[in-house]
């Protein structure tokens, strides 16, 4: 692919020095464009997974182009503290599936959580992001992937790969499908607080991970929310559930060895503590109050979405080797024991925040 001749479809300063594939994406490619003015980020949107790009990037120039007027009355800088969409010649944001962005820079990104701090900021921005689009109407946006934290539809699907999945396999689970389908009954929580109102609706980031995050290159303070793909309507708690899920758990989720799996309740502090110091006393007292219960609910999901689809024989994720999805699960699960053999251990955390 030319991707200095796709560049040049965008309208952007200086002349195109280079455009090379840049970063570590494995969803989007990426290509960093330098050209004599500037540098920018150019993405091939995965429209096996993103099926609708012109939609979703509506809904990222619309989210773009307001938290750009909240950091310009407050005085910040703009270029920095979010995402710029770079227009293209043809008058969209978009050529065939690429889009473009200004380079941010001054900042670095992290694959991996090294310290508390780190995740504190984490989680400070992330906070921050959903106060700034607290009046954003989310019902707008669009839905890029429907049902994507419906935990009691994934809860329904999973129970159709045990009834439908390898006879063998479910054979092979029935200790681990045992103790899913005990817990179903408390999944559904947070969608019937959406449905009623109780929870309030508002923009998610639905990839709540540390390397969504732009830190500053000499502060390692959060500057950027990154990685805009999967905003939609939703519930903070998704996001808070999903950064404890993926960041508290120093083993990783592909791990093997469920000794070393478990929550680590520095780490929730950190990132509970960064949360709502971020949005800034706009967590309700319902929210605050199931911010553990949101934890275990997203580990659970993935809990139940590694088993099906281990059961229907790996379908949708991709493996390394033959039971890799089965091991998934079982380390999910595991996370979920230690979440609540730990429940009121971060309860008292939770609370104890001011």
């Amino acid at each position: 692919m030319d991707y200095i001749a796709i560049a040049n479809q965008f309208d952007i300063e200086g002349e195109i020095i280079s455009a090379e594939p840049y970063g570590n994406g494995l969803i989007n490619s990426t290509i960093l464009v330098v050209t004599s003015a500037r540098r920018y980020i150019m993405q091939a949107i995965n429209t096996n997974i993103f099926t609708c790009p012109d939609k979703l990037t509506e809904n990222i120039v619309r989210i773009t182009d307001f938290l750009k007027g909240k950091i310009a009355a407050r005085g910040g800088d703009v270029m920095r503290e979010t995402l710029t969409p770079v227009r293209a010649k043809n008058g969209g944001f978009l050529v065939g599936n690429l889009r473009m962005y200004h380079f941010i820079e001054g900042c670095v990104c992290l694959e991996r959580i090294e310290n508390p701090s780190q995740f504190y900021e984490t989680g400070k921005a992330f906070g921050h992001f959903q106060l700034m689009l607290n009046d954003f109407p989310a019902d707008s946006l669009f839905e890029v992937i429907p049902d994507f934290h419906n935990t009691p539809k994934r809860v329904e699907s999973f129970k159709q790969a045990v009834e439908n999945g390898i006879k063998e396999r479910i054979e092979e689970c029935e200790n681990e499908i045992k103790a899913l389908l005990s817990r179903k009954g408390d999944v559904s929580i947070i969608m019937d607080g959406l449905d009623s109102g109780a929870i309030p609706l508002r923009v998610t980031h639905n990839d709540t991970k540390i390397n969504n995050i732009m830190l500053d290159a000499n502060t390692l303070r959060g500057v950027c929310v990154i990685d805009l793909d999967t905003v939609m309507p939703g519930s903070a708690l998704f996001d808070f559930g999903d950064a404890i899920r993926s960041g508290t758990n120093p083993a990783g989720e592909d791990e093997s060895d469920l000794s070393k799996v478990y929550c680590s309740a520095q780490l929730f502090e950190a990132f509970a503590r960064g949360f709502i110091e971020g949005m800034a006393g706009n967590l309700t007292e319902n929210e605050r109050g199931l911010m553990v219960r949101a934890a275990w609910t997203i580990v659970y999901e993935q809990a139940v979405r590694f088993l099906g689809d281990y059961l229907m024989g790996d379908v949708y994720y991709s493996i390394k080797y033959p039971k890799h999805n089965l091991v998934r699960a079982k380390n999910q699960l595991a996370l979920l024991l230690d979440i609540e053999n730990k429940w009121d251990e971060l309860e008292g955390i939770v609370r104890g925040i001011d």
